[in-house]
């Protein structure tokens, strides 16, 4: 669990302070943070099954000139004090849309009132934000290579979609290496490869001596660079090093959890990369299935993945895939907490 804390300040009497108390809540490893204006800053990822956790952290500023009053000291009593009512288990968690969240909420709504901000949502203290969730309907959907189905949890790992109903996605297969392609930062694995209207087969991660810093933006945007080249899907290739430091079986472990992100004017959920209709990861007897007859073998990209700067090419595959995919679902709300310092100035603060 992590959080994020916005605060604004200035030294001027006359500015008004948004104070906000902000979520945060990931898939996989992906945050969002609900801004204001109930838009995430960052999207959901497509590829992934992990459910979205919530934290709710509390930040209270004040500026010289903007209260009368001094603003009381933050001791280690007060900070384990919040900490231990917003942790405790009676909260369950304070899943997105879930009740203990709503209490969780409402505790520092009622912290804010009492620090002497103002409602800042309109007379409220909430912003409902709208979300949708999903589960794959795992009887009803199956992932095909060449003719040979896999349903998921076996050999293929895939997320639920983006609203309820069913999907089929089919299309030819591009080996695309490590699917990172940066042109202007010298990064083009998918120079010479046609991937419009195609799906392309990724190695999990980043080269081995890549910065990590470098290699997790571009982990994170795979999606993006896929869509911008015209890709319509991705087939995640685990890689050996992948293998050594979470195993397939350590994948599946846990419950399923519903996906769930920002709801849409049109029902479905907030993707940076939308023309990106689903993400699958393979294990080994599906990615062998997909490089059947490849011109380089699977082996052999994976053992010059797993040495320094490795950077296999990517090529056209044979076999083409589909995906036949039933989501479940349905929609909730959850709060932000949005509260207003009022500006010293009589005139002034009414801007």
């Amino acid at each position: 669990i992590s959080t994020s804390t916005i605060t604004a300040s200035s030294p001027l009497p006359n500015v008004r302070i948004c104070i906000l108390p902000q979520i945060a809540f990931f898939i996989d490893d992906t945050s969002l943070i609900g801004k204001s204006d109930a838009q995430p800053i960052r999207s959901f990822d497509p590829m992934s099954l992990a459910p979205m956790r919530l934290t709710v952290a509390l930040t209270l500023a004040t500026t010289a000139g903007l209260a009368a009053a001094e603003p009381k000291p933050v001791t280690p009593e007060a900070m384990k004090a919040h900490i231990s009512f917003l942790a405790d288990d009676l909260l369950e968690g304070r899943d997105t849309g879930s009740r203990g969240h709503e209490i969780a909420a409402r505790y520092v709504a009622s912290e804010l009132e009492a620090a002497g901000l103002t409602p800042a949502n309109k007379g409220s203290w909430f912003q409902q934000v709208p979300f949708v969730s999903g589960l794959v309907d795992q009887a009803a959907s199956k992932f095909s290579i060449a003719g040979q189905s896999f349903v998921n949890r076996s050999e293929v790992l895939f997320g639920a979609g983006r609203k309820p109903g069913r999907e089929q996605v089919a299309g030819s297969v591009v080996f695309g290496g490590y699917c990172i392609h940066d042109p202007k930062r010298g990064q083009r694995d998918f120079a010479g490869l046609n991937l419009k209207g195609k799906i392309v087969a990724c190695l999990q991660g980043f080269p081995i001596g890549m910065p990590s810093d470098v290699g997790a933006h571009y982990g994170r945007t795979k999606a993006l660079m896929a869509e911008r080249a015209g890709a319509i899907g991705i087939v995640n290739i685990r890689t050996l090093l992948r293998e050594r430091t979470r195993t397939w079986a350590r994948e599946l472990e846990g419950p399923v959890h519903p996906s769930l992100a920002w709801r849409q004017p049109d029902g479905a959920g907030f993707s940076e990369a939308p023309g990106i209709q689903f993400g699958v990861t393979l294990h080994d007897k599906a990615a062998a299935a997909l490089f059947a007859g490849a011109k380089v073998s699977l082996t052999t990209i994976l053992a010059e993945a797993d040495k320094t700067g490795g950077r296999p090419k990517g090529f056209a595959l044979s076999p083409s895939v589909s995906l036949d995919r039933t989501t479940t679902g349905g929609t909730l709300t959850s709060p932000n907490v949005v509260a207003m310092l009022p500006g010293s100035d009589p005139v002034l603060a009414k801007e």
